[in-house]
């Protein structure tokens, strides 16, 4: 998605730092062709490429400099799909599910790239979609559906040796249904109605897979769900949003760390992954804008600020972390050894979370304006234009303005657990965390409030610090200080001395 259904925003402050400093990574010389793009070809055909081309266009489409770079590889990408519309190994044999996951991201870069303009990237898209993916849909059916979980694999995953009923599988178990995402991207672009047929035999396997018996990564799974939500929002059969709330949950409740990050596997709690956080952010957010219950947007709240922001890095990009378990026994956030900054993905994902992050701070549903509070930007929305100065929550006071108002509306600010409002706007009242007020004309409102630190128990004995939605961790209480900082944690500062999240 490129959020060309979504408001324009402009955010200012913390976020559009990090914006900036996302974008500035994707700009260096291992984002450059050819010195980054052939990473991972061999082992994820498609995937750099893809997740690149992606970033890129989404950093264009929001105003970053990006639009050169992103034209140069688009084109060099071009160059390289001429010879068999695909890349990697010739498909007719066994399938590659690596091959099928890397291509999905490419598939959605290009038609995101088509869809700002570069009309003759359809046709490559409509080539990559016959030659690659047509072929494998036809095999879904022999898909094994039960895995023997080992604990190979690394932060980058890889093919497992031999051929199981003719597909050749990864340790990322399950990840063939990446693809979920780009066939329904495709699908949205093309309206081709074999992509359609492509799309539900897939998702009909994956209704039939269990992710947490198979121990599936948590990124693959996430990623397909965000493919059925959008197939979901394509074709409105409800069984498929009903399969989303019911394993996004179970990831919720399973596979979730203290900070809102996410476990690589089910059952595997041994590093992070913010490819994984992003799909969760995004999940969350189109969960509320699909069903409007704002617990889903509260949640993705604590994603944004706790999973999200603390794994990015100094320089822009985004690495994994420890896994924090709430039964209490990794109490730690540390940086996982050898994955500081896992350029080779999540630097690029990054780019995705950053900017449903922006977009996700303001939404308009039946005649109501709703605000995240995720600090300051503007909005242009139907109703009016939003702007929110004050860089809530790292400081305590929010100033709401409103200009061209073309009708009256009732805005709802969500207010953070333990948040308390000293002082009430004029007409303004309270509804459990949410604060109320009907707009009917330009002007503004200001809210001084108190985020005093409380604690929440876990159930796995001890305890969390909190100050609003932000997490807070240190050597202890005394010294805790919100995980997602304004200047991010030095790599030095988490290698030599973690933080501890559980007290």
């Amino acid at each position: 998605m490129l959020y060309h259904d979504a408001p324009r925003i402009w955010a200012e402050g913390e976020l559009a730092r990090r914006i900036e400093q996302n974008a500035l990574r994707l700009m260096q010389d291992d984002y450059d062709i050819p010195a980054g793009h052939e990473m991972n070809q061999r082992e994820w055909p498609g995937d750099f490429r893809g997740r690149a081309l992606l970033a890129l266009a989404q950093h264009a489409a929001y105003g970053s400099p990006t639009a050169a770079r992103r034209d140069a590889l688009l084109a060099d990408t071009l160059r390289c799909l001429l010879p068999r519309g695909y890349l990697g190994e010739e498909v007719g044999g066994a399938v590659n599910e690596q091959q099928l996951a890397g291509h999905s991201w490419l598939l959605r870069a290009l038609a995101a790239c088509a869809q700002q303009g570069a009309q003759e990237v359809a046709a490559a898209a409509a080539r990559l979609f016959e030659t690659l993916f047509l072929p494998c849909a036809a095999a879904l059916d022999a898909y094994p559906l039960k895995r023997v979980r080992t604990n190979a694999g690394q932060p980058s995953g890889e093919l497992e040796s031999g051929v199981e009923n003719g597909w050749r599988l990864s340790t990322d178990v399950g990840c063939a249904f990446i693809a979920l995402d780009g066939l329904s991207a495709y699908y949205a672009f093309s309206r081709d109605a074999r992509a359609q047929n492509a799309l539900d035999a897939m998702l009909r396997l994956f209704a039939r897979i269990d992710p947490e018996e198979v121990r599936m990564q948590t990124h693959a799974t996430l990623t397909a769900l965000r493919g059925a939500l959008r197939a979901y929002r394509l074709g409105g059969d409800e069984r498929l949003l009903a399969l989303v709330r019911e394993r996004f949950a179970a990831y919720c409740a399973r596979a979730q760390t203290v900070n809102f990050a996410n476990y690589n596997w089910f059952g595997r709690p041994q590093w992070t992954e913010p490819c994984g956080v992003v799909d969760s952010l995004m999940l969350a957010q189109d969960l509320f804008g699909e069903t409007g219950e704002r617990s889903w947007l509260r949640l993705a709240n604590r994603i944004f600020f706790n999973g999200l922001l603390s794994g990015q890095r100094e320089n822009g990009g985004f690495g994994c972390d420890s896994c924090v378990t709430r039964d209490g026994r990794q109490p730690l956030l540390e940086v996982h050894k050898g994955a500081y900054e896992a350029y080779w993905c999540c630097s690029m994902r990054g780019a995705e979370g950053l900017m449903a992050a922006a977009h996700g701070g303001a939404f308009e549903r039946e005649g109501e304006i709703i605000l995240a509070l995720r600090g300051a930007g503007r909005y242009s929305l139907e109703q009016a234009e939003v702007q929110i100065r004050g860089d809530f929550p790292w400081e305590e006071k929010v100033e709401i303005a409103f200009t061209g108002v073309r009708a009256p509306f009732m805005l709802r600010v969500l207010l953070p657990q333990g948040v308390q409002a000293c002082d009430w706007p004029e007409g303004a009242r309270r509804e459990e965390n949410d604060l109320l007020l009907r707009v009917a004309r330009d002007g503004a409102v200001s809210l001084a409030l108190e985020m005093p630190v409380r604690r929440e128990a876990l159930p796995g004995g001890g305890h969390t610090l909190w100050r609003g939605d932000l997490l807070l961790g240190g050597e202890d209480e005394a010294t805790a200080q919100p995980v997602a900082l304004r200047q991010h944690w030095a790599r030095e500062a988490l290698e030599r001395r973690p933080l501890r999240l559980i007290f």
